[in-house]
């Protein structure tokens, strides 16, 4: 993986950017020539340092570029090796599965036999319930017809004792008015006697 130039650019700009803050910060002092030129042998050393840097970086980029190759070609040879070993896998799920449907069929063949027998016992057995039903319920409405027969006879009775009670009772009150009115009688004769 090489710089691109644009990179190399912006490279050269930091530089530039670095040496011009460099040459604000400094005060002006007496210019001395010496200085100067050590100056610029710095900058020419930072620059072959940078270039030296620059190509060990492209070095490293290169057998950055190698490995990952590398490792490219070992994922392909996995993921064949991964695909043929998944295809097995497909083939083994797809002969259970086909296994697994004959078994399921056969089961369900089994099953729907037995239910129908069961649904026949049903059949059976319901109508023997709706014949006993209809039997206690004849039975039961027998009963009742019973039953209500009793009570009218004991509302019969019942009305003829209430008939007799209250025949009795107007006996009671017609002598009990007899019995207080002739002792009134009695009283109001004995007081005009005396």
């Amino acid at each position: 993986m090489s710089l691109a130039k644009e990179d190399l650019e912006q490279i050269q700009l930091l530089v530039d950017k670095a040496i011009n803050r460099a040459q604000i910060n400094v005060e002006p002092v007496l210019s001395n020539v010496r200085y100067d030129l050590e100056i610029r042998d710095r900058t020419l050393k930072v620059e072959e340092e940078l270039n030296h840097q620059r190509e060990l970086m492209i070095q490293g980029f290169q057998s950055m570029e190698k490995r990952f190759e590398a490792v490219d070609k070992r994922f392909e040879e996995q993921n064949n090796n991964l695909n043929k070993r998944l295809d097995s896998i497909d083939k083994r799920f797809e002969e259970q599965n086909n296994n697994f449907n004959k078994r399921f069929e056969e089961q369900n063949n089994n099953f729907n036999k037995h239910f129908d027998s069961i649904d026949k016992r049903f059949e059976e057995q319901s109508k023997n319930v709706n014949r006993r039903f209809e039997e206690q319920r004849e039975e039961t409405n027998q009963r009742f017809e019973y039953m209500e027969k009793q009570f009218k006879a004991m509302r019969e009775d019942m009305n003829s004792g209430f008939t007799e009670i209250g025949r009795r009772l107007e006996r009671f009150m017609f002598w009990t008015f007899g019995l207080i009115t002739s002792i009134t009688a009695l009283f109001v004769s004995f007081k005009l006697l005396s």
